[in-house]
């Protein structure tokens, strides 16, 4: 497992980047991974409108936090209409 000491705050910015790393001085092995993970997370947790952040655990480490909307068990069982199949509808009467 990898610890990292109080991470900086430009590293924090840049490790949602595709292929950046936490600690550039490791080796690149299959254990050491490509620095992707974050980046594609972040990218998942956007596109359902939520938010990913990054913050020190003392005394040493990292805690991603991710925050993500809630919907109500009614909303989320109702499929949504969309403009297309409203349109779809309406057009077979040519």
């Amino acid at each position: 497992m990898l610890l990292l000491e109080v991470v900086p705050v430009a590293l924090k910015q840049n490790m949602l980047e595709p292929f950046v790393r936490g600690d550039e001085a490791r080796n690149m092995d299959e254990a050491a991974g490509f620095g992707l993970g974050l980046s594609i997370t972040d990218g998942i947790v956007l596109a359902h409108g939520g938010t990913l952040s990054l913050h020190d655990r003392q005394p040493h480490g990292l805690v991603v936090r991710i925050r993500l909307p809630v919907r109500s068990r009614a909303s989320a069982a109702r499929p949504k209409s969309s403009p297309q199949a409203a349109s779809a509808s309406g057009s077979a009467s040519s």
